[in-house]
């Protein structure tokens, strides 16, 4: 009998990923892209040379702000995509963040200045809310740990 016991980490091999995690990430892929179109679309383009400023922080913030959500919650989706086709323990929550934030914002411009697109954005993320509600979807991103198991056990 050994005076030290040398453990041995068995690795549970990785299962295949289920289509519904595949359909989030590609889901995530077509928001994210949708999203920073939507930035560049309302992105002001005609006050870029106009040399006499802004006279007040909010006509800087209404004109401004919704490109930088949007562009920045597009490269989040981007990046939340990737997260999903990893399968990452906190894919999931990523998702439902990414939709959380982009509802609150286009929430804020309905109210404010209404763009044409705003209702399509708020239909993608809750459409994207039931989407990652669907059942047995949050249990595919739970973690799996290492089972670790002693050498000269007799649990093998």
């Amino acid at each position: 009998m050994p005076l030290f016991r040398r453990r041995i980490r068995q690795r549970v091999p990785k299962p295949r990923r289920p289509w519904a995690v595949t359909a989030v990430a590609l889901l995530l892929l077509v928001e994210g892209l949708g999203l920073i179109g939507a930035a560049v679309y309302d992105y002001p383009f005609d006050l870029i040379g106009e040399a006499q400023g802004f006279h007040e922080v909010s006509e800087f913030l209404l004109l401004f702000l919704p490109t930088a959500v949007y562009g920045l919650m597009g490269l989040v989706a981007l990046l939340g995509c990737l997260d999903t086709l990893r399968m990452t323990p906190n894919s999931w929550t990523t998702g439902m963040l990414i939709q959380g934030i982009n509802l609150f914002s286009a929430l804020l411009q309905y109210f404010g200045t209404r763009p044409g697109y705003i209702y399509l954005i708020m239909a993608y993320s809750l459409f994207m809310v039931i989407y990652l509600h669907y059942s047995g979807l949050p249990g595919q991103y739970r973690f799996r740990p290492t089972v670790a198991r002693s050498e000269g056990s007799d649990n093998a």
